[in-house]
């Protein structure tokens, strides 16, 4: 099993999407680490502390061409907001997620999703702090 798997491609023009706010939610266990690679266009990523939408705890990070996050959405609150871009100005992402085969997948939801995402999370905030993770 590769670290990280699944490899996919958002990508938005046109009309703008729903607020942040709106869109916020939980990944299935398959997003335990999430990194994506902003190729072109914008796009906002709220991220909400402690798991719940209240303003003071939210941290909204806007992508731009060449800025990469790597989280771990199973376990962190999130919601995307893109703004109305014509074809020229697309947003275009390049996700990379990870992918247990199904039958672990299920029993680390069931059992393991906040304990396995918890120690994600705090190796992800460690390489942070170490300022690992900026832009290309």
């Amino acid at each position: 099993m590769a670290f990280l798997e699944i490899l996919l491609y958002k990508i938005h023009f046109n009309n703008e999407s729903l607020p942040a706010n709106n869109t916020l939610h939980f990944d299935h266990i398959n997003s335990c680490i999430h990194m994506a690679v902003t190729l072109n266009g914008t796009r906002d990523v709220l991220f909400c502390s402690n798991n719940n939408n209240n303003n003071n705890n939210n941290h909204t990070i806007k992508l731009k061409p060449n800025d990469i996050y790597m989280t771990s959405p199973t376990y962190i609150m999130h919601g995307i907001y893109v703004p109305k871009l014509n074809n020229n100005n697309a947003s275009v992402a390049l996700q990379l997620r990870t992918l247990p085969p199904t039958d672990i997948a299920s029993e680390l939801y069931k059992k393991y999703t906040k304990g396995v995402c918890v120690i994600i999370c705090k190796l992800l905030e460690k390489y942070n702090k170490k300022n690992c993770f900026t832009n290309i």
